[in-house]
């Protein structure tokens, strides 16, 4: 299986369908191997009509200078278009969601949704990016 990602703006990025019960939406993730955390952002979640708030609270995140809870979600599948235009669904038992922030200034709600390497890990993902030819894609055998 391979899921074509895009390199733009100098961000590595991929658009996954997201499924939560009865809500479904599109989300641009930006792939960050820095970030140990995969969570959906505040932005994204107003946009989907979900609440942050209403999930149960897992942690704290640094991002940005900006420290930012995450609350925990259960049972949300990400779904991907693979290299034949397929679709490739991932069910996660977890994934959080952005809720509230800590911070100076309102440069926190402009975080982008992100897949961290707990999100490769878990479902054996392997990254690979070529700038030179603007290629960039996941990959699980």
């Amino acid at each position: 299986m391979k899921i074509r990602l895009i390199i733009a703006k100098e961000r590595v990025v991929v658009t996954a369908s997201v499924r939560y019960k009865r809500v479904f939406g599109h989300i641009e993730f930006f792939v960050d191997t820095g970030s140990d955390t995969s969570f959906i952002s505040p932005t994204d979640a107003v946009r989907l009509k979900l609440s942050p708030a209403s999930f149960p609270f897992k942690c704290n995140a640094k991002i940005g200078g900006s420290s930012l809870a995450l609350n925990k979600m259960e049972n949300v599948s990400l779904a991907f278009l693979n290299e034949n235009g397929e679709k490739e669904e991932l069910n996660n038992p977890e994934f959080l969601i952005a809720c509230g922030v800590r911070k100076k200034d309102e440069t926190a709600y402009s975080i982008p949704s992100i897949i961290g390497l707990n999100f490769l890990k878990e479902h054996k993902l392997e990254l690979r990016v070529n700038p030179a030819k603007n290629e960039a894609y996941l990959e699980r055998e």
